[in-house]
């Protein structure tokens, strides 16, 4: 494969074909997660899908795209100010992009974005911390939705559901009718 232009990347991060610019690559991995469905009565391993995975430096993931999420992902950190212009360069444009640390990357190239999010409802990690954000992006996913997160909006969800309740009456004793 030969080298293309920094300036050239957008296309092929698009149509997601591998490439290599300096010091910038996109391929496709494999991921190691395997899924058991049952299937007619009988448990079936299924090997997760793979993902499109955009580096800098090799090693450095800037963008992940998982096949079986049909979504991208994206790093918040950058390493140095040419990871930071590749960034720019190569992010997936009319997409919505779900940006996530380095490490957590990682980990949805190693076994996908279900394999990740499993994990986070099996209490590898506290789920209430992943239960909104999962379920944010699932709705941005399934129903193409790019609205605002739940559970940024003012009050609590109880302080919601206190108002809406009707303030009990107490019965007048006495006095005026």
């Amino acid at each position: 494969m030969h080298e293309i232009q920094l300036s050239k990347v957008q296309p092929y991060v698009e149509y997601r074909k591998p490439f290599v610019a300096s010091r910038l690559c996109g391929k496709w991995v494999a991921t190691t997660g395997m899924e058991r469905v049952m299937h007619d009565g009988v448990l079936v391993e299924i090997r997760s899908t793979r993902c499109y995975v955009i580096y800098t430096h090799e090693t450095y993931p800037l963008f992940v795209y998982d096949e079986q999420a049909t979504h991208w992902f994206g790093n918040t950190e950058t390493i140095n100010p040419l990871s930071a212009r590749h960034q720019a360069r190569c992010r997936p444009q009319g997409y919505s992009v779900t940006l996530y640390d380095t490490p957590t990357l990682q980990r949805i190239i190693a076994g996908g974005f279900a394999q990740l999010a499993r994990d986070k409802l099996q209490g590898k990690r506290p789920a209430h911390q992943w239960f909104h954000e999962i379920n944010d992006l699932l709705d941005r996913v399934v129903n193409g939705n790019a609205k605002r997160p739940s559970w940024t909006t003012r009050g609590s969800v109880t302080g919601r559901m206190r108002s809406r309740q009707p303030i009990p009456q107490s019965p007048r004793r006495g006095g005026k009718k």
